[in-house]
């Protein structure tokens, strides 16, 4: 074993044995070494007794540029240093240097990228709609805001970087979609907590950047006249898709991809939209009589070779781009409404067109269970004990009542 004053310079130009591996020692530090391979390699290394064995530790690759990768001699020193005050308290240097190294192995498989793309697999893609599974997706893996977070792990997530990603979102005029992909964030936390994945969740106590108080507003009878009109101004294929949204009473995402396979009797005098469960919001089949109007609507929209989605542009995939349909179609009420010189129409969201068919059913006098079963909406007299019983699907006077709406939705269009 032979001794040398280990340097910088001596660290990389101690010559290499034509075989095996040679061990220098620092004629400084003498328990604290060099080795050196037949094939160039170059360690750091503690020759020392742990429990009154001999033993020889590794210390790490030592480096051999100024850039490179590796240990340094100073810092090769003081990490044997370190072992060396470690050993003499009757610890093991290599346990805790295996328990850093698992815990960085266990850092790398719970990273936020890792950790959300499980979320995705085992929670989204069982329990969600596809449309669903798209924003989980944009939120937790393409959202700008993220894109540092993606190999960071979780556990170091803290409630400084949410707010950060929400004051982003914001500052780029999006408050609602703040909102959203906080909603979708806090899910996917709460979901690491309850697997243990992480012991804190971030977005505790984080508060929607905007009140959404327009999220129940409808449309009043004077105002589903301009709506309708933009929508005929906008065209297809978001003129008519809002148009049956307005006349059915149905949600957005489940009309935006309506499938002709799920289009029934459309020549006969009772048509039909059957939407299977993995379609619904509740996971409940819901059968959506079409009445007269509704049926042209439906008919008026041509066939896309080899697609069974009515409303798509590519024919792989059913329409997307509602905020940009909905810019359209504000523009076009503010123009039709500044030529007759009156004020913009208050605030709405797309969501307000089914809150509009409540509302109108229920002026018409129309049950408030046809109307829940209407609308598929599990709450009120189909909720708690009254839905397990009450399994009445109520689609003569569902066709019945949606037939009234629109004989009044037709009335005030003209």
């Amino acid at each position: 074993m032979p001794n040398t004053k280990l340097t910088t310079a001596a660290v990389t130009r101690l010559k290499a044995p034509a075989t095996g591996q040679v061990d220098w020692f620092d004629s400084t530090f003498p328990a604290f070494g060099l080795r050196v391979s037949a094939r160039g390699t170059r360690s750091f290394i503690l020759l020392t007794r742990i429990h009154g064995k001999k033993v020889r530790l590794t210390l790490g690759r030592a480096k051999t540029t100024a850039d490179g990768p590796g240990l340094g001699l100073a810092e090769a020193r003081r990490k044997a240093g370190e072992w060396m005050e470690q050993i003499a308290a009757g610890e093991d240097p290599r346990q805790q240097h295996r328990a850093a190294l698992e815990a960085r192995r266990e850092a790398r498989r719970n990273t936020f990228a890792v950790a959300a793309a499980e979320f995705i697999a085992s929670y989204a893609e069982r329990n969600t709609r596809p449309g669903t599974v798209r924003e989980y997706r944009r939120a937790l893996l393409h959202e700008p805001g993220v894109a540092s977070w993606q190999d960071r792990p979780i556990s170091t997530i803290t409630k400084r970087d949410v707010l950060a990603v929400v004051d982003g979102i914001v500052a780029r005029g999006a408050e609602t979609g703040a909102n959203r992909w906080l909603a979708y964030a806090s899910k996917f936390f709460g979901w690491c907590a309850e697997r243990e994945i992480i012991d804190a969740v971030p977005t505790d106590r984080v508060r929607k950047p905007k009140r959404e108080e327009h999220r129940h507003r409808f449309l009043s009878d004077a105002e589903i006249p301009w709506v309708w009109s933009a929508l005929d101004t906008v065209g297809a294929p978001f003129g008519p898709l809002f148009q049956l949204c307005l006349l059915t009473g149905q949600r957005r995402n489940e009309i935006a991809a309506l499938r002709w396979s799920e289009i029934h009797g459309l020549d006969s005098d009772a048509p039909f939209i059957d939407l299977p469960p993995e379609r619904t919001k509740n996971g409940r089949r819901h059968v959506v009589p079409l009445c007269p109007l509704a049926a042209a609507l439906v008919r008026s929209r041509s066939h896309v070779e080899a697609s069974d989605f009515l409303f798509t542009v590519t024919g792989r995939t059913s329409v997307t781009g509602f905020s940009k349909a909905k810019t359209q179609v504000d523009a076009a009420i503010d123009a039709a409404r500044t030529a007759e010189s009156l004020p913009p129409l208050p605030p709405w969201v797309w969501h307000s067109l089914r809150h509009t068919v409540a509302t109108g059913l229920h002026a018409l006098g129309v049950a408030p269970h046809v109307i829940e079963a209407t609308l598929n909406h599990i709450s009120g007299t189909k909720g708690g004990i009254a839905g397990v019983y009450n399994h009445a699907e109520y689609l003569a006077e569902r066709r019945e009542a949606l037939s009234l709406w629109a004989d009044h939705v037709l009335s005030l269009v003209g």
